[in-house]
């Protein structure tokens, strides 16, 4: 216990970051890794077993859409217009694209994916908008700041 006490701090934390790490690496190889192939080999049985479905039901199997040309790409770049007005782009966008057969997917605002976005970006406003002053005020000598006051 004597010799443990004669050590740094630095060496203490580094000593219990190790041990922490090693105890993460040897739970993800002892638990999680095992796992993960057990899920793989269940997904698998489900799609094996759905497709088993499908074919007693007598379900056709989904195909897959048209490929897209070329050429109906260069129609929805040339669609864009080169002011930011988003519903005429929207608007232009969904015509060409129903006059190609190019298909989008829906965007809804209750997609959990818009949810996470907004969410993100808040927050990474919060903290420019608490970083930057702190930064400035971290610099300033505080006997500076109390004197002039």
């Amino acid at each position: 216990m004597s010799e443990l006490s004669k050590l740094r701090t630095e060496v203490k934390i580094a000593l219990v970051a190790g041990g922490v790490l090693l105890g993460l690496v040897a739970g993800w190889f002892l638990v999680v890794a095992p796992k993960r192939h057990d899920a793989s080999a269940l997904k698998q049985q489900i799609a094996d077993t759905r497709d088993q479905i499908s074919v007693a039901q007598g379900v056709k199997t989904p195909t897959a859409p048209p490929p897209i040309r070329v050429a109906d790409l260069f129609k929805l770049s040339r669609a864009m217009p080169n002011t930011a007005d988003i519903p005429g782009v929207i608007l232009q966008l969904s015509s060409v694209a129903a006059e190609t057969g190019v298909q989008f997917e829906s965007i809804t605002p209750h997609d959990p994916v818009s949810y996470a976005a907004a969410a993100g970006v808040l927050l990474l406003a919060a903290v420019a908008a608490g970083l930057i002053p702190a930064l400035r005020a971290a610099r300033v000598d505080p006997m500076t700041a109390l004197r002039s006051e």
